[in-house]
């Protein structure tokens, strides 16, 4: 299960009364509190699925390999092979290392879903976290880096200005030229 469209498109067959989990790409990296709320999605199949044929969808976590559904949706068949969902899910927490996931369960005839690309996919409510969240310990080693650069910088600036305004304190009134350049002599 990845974030974003691009990866290769593929197709996975779910047989008949087994399941297929997928899972985040990446772990959450920060407890993560997904409130109640309604997740979006697309399936798409390789065949058409006929009347009376269906399959279920759920969302939630996977913690150390095992599922458990926040949420479901049963999908029933139509006789066409693209099926948008939504799942009405309780909240539920993702804590650090764990997965977020989907897990779909094939009740009545093999399933050939196609993955990658826009075919099938998940979409968060729009009051989820970002998943997976950075963690504060990088965060503030970034912060802590510019912080330190704009203070380098600051002290450079003030150092130069220093430099200058000592020069007209001890009363240099000699114009400074760069080496190549000579003054001409007064006449």
């Amino acid at each position: 299960m990845y974030r974003t469209t691009t990866n290769p498109t593929g197709s996975l067959t779910i047989a008949t009364g087994s399941s297929n989990l997928w899972i985040a790409d990446e772990p959450a990296q920060i407890d993560l509190n997904f409130p109640a709320g309604i997740w979006t999605g697309r399936i798409t199949l390789e065949t058409a699925l006929a009347s009376g044929q269906n399959f279920s969808i759920e969302v939630g976590n996977c913690s150390g390999g095992n599922f458990t559904a926040s949420g479901s949706d049963t999908i029933n068949g139509d006789g066409n092979t693209t099926f948008d969902f939504q799942i009405t899910a309780d909240s539920f927490i993702i804590s650090t290392d764990d997965y977020l996931a989907v897990n779909i369960t094939n009740t009545t005839t093999d399933l050939k879903v196609k993955t990658g690309g826009a075919h099938s996919h998940i979409t968060a409510p729009d009051n989820a976290p970002a998943y997976p969240v950075p963690e504060l310990l990088s965060i503030l080693f970034v912060s802590i880096a510019l912080i330190a650069l704009a203070g380098v910088l600051l002290i450079n600036s003030r150092r130069s200005a220093e430099k200058w305004r000592a020069l007209h304190v001890v009363g240099f009134t000699q114009q400074i030229l760069p080496p190549q350049c000579h003054a001409l002599p007064h006449s």
